[in-house]
């Protein structure tokens, strides 16, 4: 709750005096709290349009329209996801045995430089209402979270997780700047940059500078990856 972490709820109203917080038990007594939790609910069970997340989902967009309406961004944006630890049982999710917290929920957020979560999207599931024939699931992801700031000229930073030749196409028709760092391996470079290569003549080998019409890429290739041709 807020800038208190504790293991569990039942620990902000503890017994001890040495551990206790009395903000919380001002506000409402354990008792009260818990039967308020277990009755909570925002939609009702008979509605028929499917959504993983129908349960929250018009808490869930009421919160984030709020967090757009009374609050102006900073130049300078961050796309970037998170892992909420949960693990209870849901469809979407995840296990990631590489993150600290291996099991939770993932969400696609963009925050600003100050850290205010400015606009957010849940991952139900290969985010198949995002990606096309043409768009990758993370592409969509990316568009999903900035439809908010388009055409205001913001810079968006990313990792390479998110970034491809396509989606910074996208961006720069939108007026948004991207700022990222892309790692790709030889043959990935070669399989991605094929079809913007002809343009400028070269290989990127000589010439790390690749243009096209909108775009351009700087390529950098580490010595032990380079074919053996002089």
């Amino acid at each position: 709750m807020g800038h208190y972490q504790h293991h569990s709820l039942k620990d902000y109203w503890p017994r001890e005096e040495q551990y206790c917080t009395p903000f919380y038990s001002y506000i409402m007594a354990h008792d009260h709290f818990f039967h308020i939790l277990r009755f909570l609910h925002f939609e009702n069970n008979d509605n028929p349009n499917y959504d993983r997340l129908w349960k929250i989902r018009k808490i869930f967009d009421t919160l984030n329209n709020k967090f757009c309406e009374l609050y102006n961004p900073t130049e300078h944006l961050a796309v970037d996801e998170a892992i909420v630890l949960y693990k209870g049982r849901v469809v979407f999710r995840q296990y990631i045995p590489k993150k600290h917290k291996r099991f939770g929920i993932r969400i696609y957020k963009l925050c600003d430089t100050l850290g205010y979560t400015y606009d957010m999207s849940i991952y139900l599931g290969k985010q198949r209402q995002h990606a096309t024939a043409q768009v990758t699931a993370t592409h969509g992801a990316v568009l999903q979270v900035i439809r908010r700031v388009e055409g205001l000229g913001h810079k968006i930073f990313m990792d390479s997780y998110f970034t491809s030749p396509a989606l910074f196409d996208d961006l720069l028709i939108t007026s948004i700047h991207i700022e990222s760092c892309c790692e790709f391996i030889y043959n990935q470079a070669s399989q991605i940059l094929c079809n913007i290569m002809p343009l400028s003549g070269q290989h990127f080998y000589t010439n790390p500078f690749i243009v096209s019409p909108v775009s351009v890429a700087v390529i950098f290739v580490p010595p032990s990856m380079e074919p053996n041709h002089r």
